[in-house]
């Protein structure tokens, strides 16, 4: 939770800064930090902790307090959910090892990667799960989440606020003043305490 204070500091600290510089701090500094490491998470405790400590900080980063919805912030920020990250990372990792040593009979990796596929573990059918969904898109799978969502507030933003679900060009543009974007952010994401 260290990472997530100092990522919060930073955004009090520099409230005027662009949306784009707040997002690359978030994407170099932070998600290093808190996914250090993630190709080898086997267990979804470790994505469960991770989770709201990547979901905290997408808030801070949108400028929203704690209680808006995760899923439209993300789509918002055009950012993929941290499962998305997560397996982004094993893949590639997957991916390296197995054509790195794809010849060598002699490699420990590939002599268990062998038993495991021989056997159709668990283990074997995930990770080849995982090398056979290389197109998946996680903006669309998030997408997909809040389509299905029948609440009030995700109606309400699907709707009339963001119908297509997609990212306001205003997080690309340099000279958009922030506590502008701000407004806009909370306003679409129905994070404001106006009657609609």
């Amino acid at each position: 939770m260290c990472h997530v204070a100092k990522f919060e500091a930073f955004v009090r600290r520099n409230p005027d800064a662009p949306f784009a510089v707040k997002k690359k701090v978030f994407s170099a500094a932070l998600v290093a930090a808190i996914l250090y490491g993630c190709e080898s998470w086997l267990s979804p405790a470790s994505l469960k902790h991770a989770t709201s400590m990547y979901s905290s900080c997408i808030g801070s980063l949108l400028g929203l307090g704690k209680t808006t919805v995760t899923d439209l912030s993300l789509i918002e920020a055009g950012l993929p959910s941290l499962q998305e990250h997560v397996r982004d990372a094993q893949r590639r990792c997957i991916e390296k090892l197995t054509l790195e040593r794809a010849n060598d009979v002699d490699d420990p990796f590939m002599h268990v990667w062998c038993i495991t596929q021989d056997a159709g573990t668990p283990a074997f059918k995930n990770a080849k799960a995982l090398l056979d969904n290389m197109d998946a898109e996680g903006i669309d799978a998030t997408r997909e989440c809040v389509l299905s969502f029948e609440r009030c507030t995700f109606v309400t933003c699907r709707t009339m606020m963001n119908p297509a679900l997609t990212t306001h060009p205003m997080y690309a543009d340099p000279t958009v003043c922030e506590y502008k974007r701000r407004a806009l952010t909370k306003f679409r994401l129905s994070s404001h305490n106006l009657a609609i």
